[in-house]
């Protein structure tokens, strides 16, 4: 018994094996006009005994009520009145393994906006056990697949070593060697005068991991034949050649290269996927936004007796057409790895919050492997 969490373990809760049978989201009003296509697609792409708990402020509630209409296993709970919380659900929540239903850990040193408070009134609505501790977590930098949990290397180093101490896998952490940058903004070279542009976004001064988050550019993608481990890890390089653009350098694609190379160092077999290095332009305040494309921001799911699933983010849209060739080649990879695919339109407009469908949904309950 850990005094941390009070649990054996704790045990993370896999992110490809096992059937999946609950998940959360958090659905703030500021939000639902520009996601509406990305939560639609998912509710039309989940099996229906997948259960939803949704929480919802006021005024996105009639909204997202006909979202789920006709889906029998969706929950709609009410925000408590007040609370500033983001529709990046995954974060605050950390799920783990019990044997006795879903519980989930909130860490106390977890700080942004109101998240917390949100996250611990979805679970609680959605009868999902709830235990506080102290140890640093942030569920989109940690990835747990079979025998091994990966951790970002910030979190790492912040007090999540101590993750799965009660378990026999292996804990990884993710990251580089290279000191990163903080985030920059310069005045643009390539962009009409008074443009400028945003690089690096997300990324603080000092920080060692290329995405301030691993599930942006690593996804579990179940094992080989001989039982090694295999992970997708996003390139930058392939981003660019596939979408016929020069790569700038503040792609960093050394930096995915160190962290494919040290992951492959750990005996997993490595795929690279095509990751571009993508802007958004903000007219109104003449500025650039350069943002890598979580292409790698998927759901698994691996059964013993069923083709293995994923559902996988796509981009293009009539602003960027070009992305469709970027959702093809990925979804070439994980179909050549014998994964079903279900494509989850409209994500754009996640990915340029810097998300995508993991930051989004958090799978909280799984059956076994073979069930």
């Amino acid at each position: 018994m850990t005094p941390e969490t009070g649990l054996e373990g704790p045990v993370l809760l896999d992110d490809a094996y096992g059937r999946i049978r609950q998940v959360l989201l958090t659905l703030p009003g500021f939000a639902v006009d520009d996601i509406e296509e990305p939560v639609r697609s998912v509710l039309a792409g989940f099996p229906e005994y997948v259960r939803f708990d949704i929480l919802t402020s006021a005024e996105a509630k009639g909204r997202v009520a006909a979202w789920v209409e006709g889906r029998a296993e969706a929950h709609i709970h009410a925000a408590p009145e007040g609370l500033d919380f983001t529709h990046w659900a995954r974060d605050a929540l950390v799920a783990v393994e019990t044997g006795a239903g879903p519980r989930v850990l909130i860490s106390e040193k977890f700080g942004r906006r109101d998240d917390a408070a949100a996250a611990r009134a979805l679970a609680e609505a959605a009868g999902v056990e709830v235990r506080e501790t102290h140890i640093a977590l942030d569920g989109g930098n940690l990835l747990a697949q079979g025998g091994d949990v990966l951790v970002g290397r910030e979190l790492f180093e912040a007090g999540a070593d101590s993750l799965d101490a009660g378990s026999a896998r292996r804990v990884i952490a993710l990251g580089t060697a290279t000191a990163r940058p903080a985030e920059t903004v310069v005045d643009s070279q390539i962009l009409p005068t008074g443009w400028r542009e945003r690089r690096r976004t997300g990324v603080g001064k000092g920080q060692v991991q290329p995405l301030f988050h691993i599930d942006l550019f690593v996804s579990p993608a179940g094992k080989t034949p001989e039982g090694r481990p295999r992970w997708l890890v996003g390139c930058p390089r392939l981003g660019a050649r596939h979408l016929g653009l020069e790569m700038p350098d503040h792609a960093d694609a050394e930096l995915f290269d160190e962290v494919a190379a040290n992951l492959a160092d750990t005996g997993a077999e490595v795929i690279r996927n095509p990751q571009p290095l993508i802007w958004t332009d903000w007219p109104d305040k003449r500025l650039r936004t350069w943002h890598h494309f979580p292409v790698n921001n998927v759901i698994v799911e691996i059964e013993a007796k069923a083709q293995p699933r994923v559902w996988l983010p796509h981009f293009a849209c009539e602003a960027w057409q070009e992305l469709a060739r970027i959702d093809a080649a990925n979804r070439a990879i994980w179909e050549g790895l014998g994964f079903g695919v279900t494509p989850v339109t409209g994500c754009l407009a996640l990915a340029e919050r810097r998300g995508a469908l993991r930051c989004m949904l958090n799978v909280v309950a799984r059956g076994s492997a073979g069930s």
